[in-house]
């Protein structure tokens, strides 16, 4: 219950004597991201009209929606930009989720519709004027977060604060604290602003897929059962590593989504089974849905898959291999593998399977092949009972680098360049498009001739309608 957690329906802040009515919401979009978190949002729509109904009785002079749901080029999808349609009383929508940057605003009849970008990369800065009884803007800027930003004192203060407690309360119960030196990178990784914006190989994800294939190992020593594949879903990528120092913070920052079965931050990580069959699809669904949806994108550690993006739709993967990072073996269709996820993704694989009725079933299983059910159940914990965070994960993977000449532990080059996880074929050619068919690919074909045949069968039934009254025309 949202009484429970001191949530109100919206709060007023009175500044200058303007009283501003202050409302957040939570785009449709934006909670299926997040289909196992046991939080259930009515309407945003409804909400908002019921909510500014009641700002309005309030008598404020200004209602400004804290919006996380998103804009998108494609109008149908721009759910803050229907929200400032739908409900005419709001006169400014703060827009998120979509991390859309927004050089000007959006304007929806009185209604403007503002977003900085990501990650705090901008400040944005709105003016607004009286226009009659609603609201104009009068300028509006977005100014990077940089070292060219003058610090307040005064944030710099509750921010030590922040960190003692974020020490004190969270990092401790791993040995770690807030600026320690994991490692040091000779190189740069993927900026955080261009991850995942191609379906390509990643090498960042890599060595996080690395880093959890190692942290199980680690923790299950003599008795460890090899991890076939590590799967790490775009979603969950939050920054990157830039070349030099690499610190508690920078790894946290990496991968800081979810809370695991213990209440604590962080998603842990799982141990489960996949066939064969399932991991070739895997590598399917990153090929054909990703591009259509952004967090189907999986990078898979222990595979090799050569896909051309010119293939079908569910068809693009056109062969796929076991692969520890030198020698490729064969994947077989009904063995079981072992594979390591955190929970993140084993969440979306539900949502995946939803929105395809079926026809892309990945279904987790144990190690004895019966199907999961809770997932909790198969979290995996360190020799402390504790969960296995992926972040935590990814910091030992870094203090484990072999050490440079000055004794620091650094990230081996290898990473530094794709080592042949996932293979681009760009042959458009009709042969290289239509070979090794598999049956989605024949499926697709078959309602296409089907469709085909029916529009024709259609045009065939009609001519003859005509032809006949035609010919009846004639004889009368």
């Amino acid at each position: 219950k949202v009484n429970n957690y001191g949530v109100k329906d919206y709060t007023i802040v009175e500044k200058n004597g303007v009283r501003i009515g202050l409302m957040g919401l939570m785009g449709v979009e934006a909670d299926s991201n997040a289909p196992m978190a046991e939080v259930i949002f009515d309407n945003y729509i409804s909400e908002a009209k019921r909510v500014s109904a009641a700002l309005k009785a309030e008598g404020v002079d200004m209602i400004v929606a804290l919006s996380h749901s998103g804009t998108s080029s494609n109008a149908k999808q721009s759910e803050d930009e229907i929200l400032a349609k739908e409900v005419g009383d709001i006169d400014l929508i703060v827009s998120a989720h979509s991390h859309t940057r927004l050089d000007e605003p959006i304007i929806v009849n009185n209604t403007a519709v503002v977003s900085a970008g990501r990650y705090g990369e901008n400040l944005g800065k709105i003016v607004l004027q009286p226009n009659g009884d609603r609201w104009s803007v009068s300028t509006y800027d977005l100014i990077p977060i940089d070292n060219t930003l003058a610090e307040d004192p005064e944030i710099l203060e509750m921010i030590e604060d922040y960190k003692v407690n974020v020490n004190e309360q969270y990092l401790s119960k791993y040995g770690l604290s807030f600026n320690d030196v994991l490692a040091q990178s000779p190189f740069g990784f993927t900026p955080a602003s261009q991850l995942a914006k191609t379906n390509t190989e990643e090498p960042l994800a890599h060595f996080i897929g690395d880093a959890y294939i190692d942290a199980v190992k680690q923790i299950e020593k003599e008795n460890y059962v090899p991890v076939d594949i590590a799967v790490v879903p775009s979603g969950v990528l939050r920054d990157s590593i830039t070349q030099g120092d690499v610190l508690v913070k920078d790894a946290f920052k990496i991968l800081p989504l979810g809370v695991g079965k213990d209440g604590i931050s962080g998603y842990p990580l799982l141990s489960v089974y996949l066939t064969g069959k399932e991991i070739k699809l895997a590598a399917e669904i990153d090929a054909s849905i990703s591009p259509i949806l952004s967090f189907a994108k999986l990078y898979i550690t222990g595979m090799s898959y050569e896909l051309n993006p010119n293939r079908i739709i569910l068809n693009k993967v056109t062969e796929s291999h076991l692969f520890d990072g030198v020698n490729k073996s064969e994947i077989n269709d009904d063995q079981l593998y072992r594979v390591v996820a955190d929970l993140y993704s084993a969440q979306m694989l539900g949502v995946v399977n939803d929105m395809s009725y079926g026809l892309l079933s990945l279904a987790p299983k144990d190690a004895n092949g019966e199907l999961i059910t809770n997932y909790e159940d198969h979290i995996i914990y360190d020799g402390n009972k504790q969960e296995l965070k992926m972040w935590v994960a990814l910091t030992d993977y870094l203090k484990a680098s072999p050490k440079n000449s000055d004794g620091v532990p650094e990230i081996d080059m290898k990473y530094s360049a794709p080592q042949g996880y996932k293979i681009i074929n760009n042959e458009s050619a009709f042969f290289s498009r239509f070979t090794n068919m598999n049956m989605f690919a024949w499926l697709i074909i078959g309602v296409i001739l089907f469709v085909l045949l029916l529009l024709a069968s259609i045009v065939y039934f009609v001519v003859r309608i005509i032809k006949k009254r035609r010919h009846k025309k004639n004889v009368q």
